[in-house]
């Protein structure tokens, strides 16, 4: 553990220290890598479907909550569509990826591009969506408020803090090259993943689950 405590400040520069998930995938790839195994890392990025439950209605629309930064950058990635497209990229060009690692997304997006994307994935029923900038301690609130441990509340909201240009998902990497890996093949745009993955009556359906407390402790805390 103190290992990985030490892993985590060093990537971060001392300010992250609850990012176990990413560390942890982290350690896979130098693990495999000290075997002397032929080795390429694909690393999918944000998961789209993790969007529609992460809007919340409220009685002026929908909004986009989060704590990372205004100009964060989210690295959006359809995982069901678009997976197998990088994964067959890769083996396709061999010559060119043994030894990288190769990023799966199909572009950076802000908060607010994500919050205009579900808008235009939805124009009606999304019509409005915007970004508001959270606290740090209001998205722990909110999350153990839908039943989240301390533990995994706090991991979450860190991998949010990953978004922002200080750190970055990919610790600020270009996707270029990763793209021209795929180029072969057509990746989802952030509008249509989204419009895959859910819609609106998705999140309406998650907080009409929760009792009437709740609904209001999460709407109250983000607004």
């Amino acid at each position: 553990m103190k290992e990985r405590d030490h892993a985590n400040k060093v990537a971060t520069n001392g300010k992250l220290s609850k990012i176990d998930h990413f560390v942890g995938k982290a350690e896979i790839g130098e693990y495999a890598k000290s075997l002397g195994l032929p080795t390429t890392l694909f690393m999918p990025g944000f998961y789209v479907s993790n969007l529609p439950s992460s809007m919340v209605k409220t009685p002026n629309g929908y909004i986009f909550p989060s704590p990372a930064d205004a100009d964060a950058q989210y690295p959006m990635f359809d995982a069901a569509n678009d997976t197998g497209k990088f994964v067959k990229a890769i083996f396709l060009n061999k010559d060119k990826t043994l030894g990288k690692e190769i990023y799966g997304a199909e572009k950076y997006y802000t908060p607010v591009e994500v919050a205009k994307a579900f808008e235009e994935a939805f124009p009606v029923d999304g019509k409005g969506t915007q970004y508001v900038p959270i606290k740090g301690e209001q998205f722990v609130q909110t999350l153990k408020g839908y039943g989240m441990s301390d533990k995994i509340a706090e991991e979450m909201l860190e991998n949010m803090y990953l978004m922002n240009k200080e750190y970055g998902y990919y610790a600020g990497a270009e996707l270029k090259e990763s793209l021209s890996v795929s180029r072969l093949f057509s990746l989802a745009s952030s509008e249509l993943m989204i419009a895959r993955h859910g819609s609106p009556y998705y999140s309406c359906r998650v907080l009409q689950e929760r009792t009437h407390l709740q609904r209001s402790q999460v709407i109250r805390l983000l607004m």
